[in-house]
């Protein structure tokens, strides 16, 4: 979704300087907020609207990190369809994001979401990887150790050398 509008709102002045505030507006209601001490007379309005690009990203941010709270609280990531980011986008960031997961509890809240990407990429791995972008062999490390967690056996394996220490560029 996109931003829908933005309201300006001035607050007080002092001397030379006046604070406005600003709130951006998603088509989903959604707001972000900001505060701003400015020479008095400046074009708030170019301010906000040269800010858009910002706030989608801050948007989008925001959905993403929540998939990730969810994730770090071993809940199921998984949400669709996304209200900022397109679905695509957000099935490969959280995908990235669970390579990074040492703990096999959220790991495992993380199957249904897992399940629920599978088809929503494509009928096969190919069209899965071309759908999300990604290279395949990093793909293909994701799909192995989706898989290996499928079952008790996870909690007994060391799953260890299968962990990314950070998302990799093609899945940010």
């Amino acid at each position: 979704m996109a931003i829908a509008s933005h309201t300006i709102t001035e607050g007080s002045v002092s001397g030379t300087r006046t604070r406005y505030y600003v709130t951006w507006t998603a088509t989903n209601g959604d707001e972000i907020k900001a505060e701003y001490l400015l020479t008095t007379g400046t074009d708030v309005d170019a301010l906000a609207l040269s800010r858009y690009p910002q706030i989608q990203s801050q948007f989008e941010g925001q959905e993403y990190g929540e998939a990730i709270n969810k994730i770090d609280n071993r809940e199921n990531p998984d949400k669709a369809p996304t209200d900022h980011l397109a679905q695509v986008d957000f099935d490969r960031k959280v995908l990235g994001y669970m390579m990074t997961v040492e703990d096999p509890h959220k790991l495992n809240a993380c199957l249904p979401f897992w399940q629920a990407v599978q088809p929503r990429n494509g009928n096969n791995r190919a069209q899965r990887i071309a759908n999300l972008g990604v290279p395949d062999t990093e793909y293909d490390e994701i799909a192995d150790r989706m898989i290996a967690y499928f079952g008790a056996a996870t909690f007994l394996s060391d799953d260890l050398a299968a962990i990314w220490p950070q998302v990799k560029e093609a899945w940010e």
